[in-house]
């Protein structure tokens, strides 16, 4: 039995500390509390990070002069509208899904797949880059290969999460 549940009931420890705080910590103020709001200030936010951090990257590679940094520099400008639009997908799809649970069955998918996509699309540009610089061609290939096949792993992923989410809801409903 559980000191912190009276009625013996397992809660998560985040949880226990959120209830056992009694106010409200106004150092972070979760986006959450924003509603509809909040998930584009995320992606507000995420923008602003990477932009800063494209400042910081330039300012170093005037140093250092290199080949990678400038192409990733270069290639971050060009695409910077996707450094918005998958934390903006990603942000409203958990925003769904916390508040409704039909938001979670149709959402939560939808904002995984975003993710994982997002990150093999970075993950192709630099195996391609190092592949193409450093001269190994499998490198470059393998990243070619993933770029190639990004809606592929999309909806591979995305029907993954269905299926997933079908399984839990049948499991919910027995």
């Amino acid at each position: 039995m559980d000191a912190h549940n009276p009625k013996g009931e397992w809660t998560h420890p985040g949880q226990r500390q959120w209830k056992e705080k009694q106010g409200f910590n106004y150092w972070f103020l979760p986006l959450e509390v924003l509603g509809l709001i909040g998930p584009l200030i995320g992606a507000a936010v995420s923008l602003f990070t990477t932009i800063i951090c494209l400042w910081i990257v330039k300012f170093a590679n005037v140093i250092f002069q290199s080949e990678f940094l400038s192409l990733m520099v270069a290639s971050v400008d060009r695409n910077i509208a996707w450094f918005f639009i998958a934390p903006l997908v990603i942000g409203y799809c958990q925003h769904f899904a916390k508040r409704f649970y039909v938001g979670y069955l149709v959402c939560m998918p939808i904002g995984n797949a975003t993710g994982f996509t997002f990150s093999m699309w970075i993950l192709a540009w630099v195996l391609r880059t190092i592949g193409a610089l450093a001269n190994v061609t499998f490198l470059a290939q393998a990243g070619l290969g993933v770029r190639e096949n990004l809606a592929l792993i999309f909806a591979l992923v995305l029907l993954l999460g269905y299926v997933g989410v079908a399984r839990m809801h049948l499991a919910r409903s027995r």
